[in-house]
């Protein structure tokens, strides 16, 4: 009788068993694997071999399910910042629509402020007290002062939900903030008129100018 040798395909330890049990079901005495034992003496060469093909399988599965996650994770984040994306665009163009038309009733009541401002000088000589100007003014801003407040208001609250835009919409955002920033002038121009006659006519010409031109690339 004679040993069979030949090396756990599991753990990798050399083994003799008597070639009476070929062909049987052996327990690694190293791993405690069950193992087939083989029929007839292996070929040192295919022992190394057949090592190697397990390892070699192992490896390129491993690596399947790797790049299986991969793929996974990265279609479901770009999913996710496309409909980021789409959400934050959706919300920008609610926001700048509001802004266009607060910022036109904005230009009308400086429209209103600057027709009573000029009615006021014609009806009033030199140095006229300021006091009854003001009175005048401000009987004209009642009216819209709370519509005033509350857009504002809302407004604000819009701008600030939009302060940290994705990546694709940067530029969008930077136009945003720019006429954002010419609503606030109008409306403080709007509310809480000051200067004089000349001054105050001649920013809202300015202003008037700048949102049409706005309003023009809207179209």
């Amino acid at each position: 009788m004679s040993d069979i040798q030949f090396d756990c395909p599991h753990c990798g330890a050399t083994l003799a068993v008597d070639d009476e049990a070929a062909g049987t079901e052996f327990e690694c005495p190293e791993c405690g694997a069950t193992l087939l034992l083989p029929a007839t003496r292996p070929d040192v060469t295919n022992q190394s071999r057949g090592r190697a093909k397990p390892a070699i399988i192992a490896v390129v599965v491993f690596a399947l399910v790797l790049s299986a996650g991969y793929i996974f994770v990265t279609k479901n984040r770009s999913a996710s910042e496309r409909a980021a994306t789409q959400t934050f665009q959706d919300d920008l163009r609610s926001a700048t629509q509001l802004i266009l038309e607060e910022s036109a009733h904005c230009i009308n009541v400086c429209e209103e402020v600057a027709a009573e401002w000029n009615r006021y000088m014609e009806h009033t000589s030199d140095g006229a007290a300021i006091v009854s100007l003001e009175d005048r003014l401000a009987k004209k801003l009642k009216k819209h002062s709370d519509a005033l407040a509350s857009f504002k208001s809302r407004i604000d609250v819009g701008v600030a939900d939009l302060s940290t835009p994705p990546q694709a919409m940067q530029k969008a955002h930077a136009a945003f903030t720019e006429l954002y920033t010419l609503y606030v002038k109008i409306h403080q121009n709007a509310s809480a008129p000051s200067g004089s006659y000349e001054t105050y006519t001649s920013t809202l010409s300015d202003m008037r100018r700048e949102l049409q031109s706005i309003l023009d690339a809207q179209e």
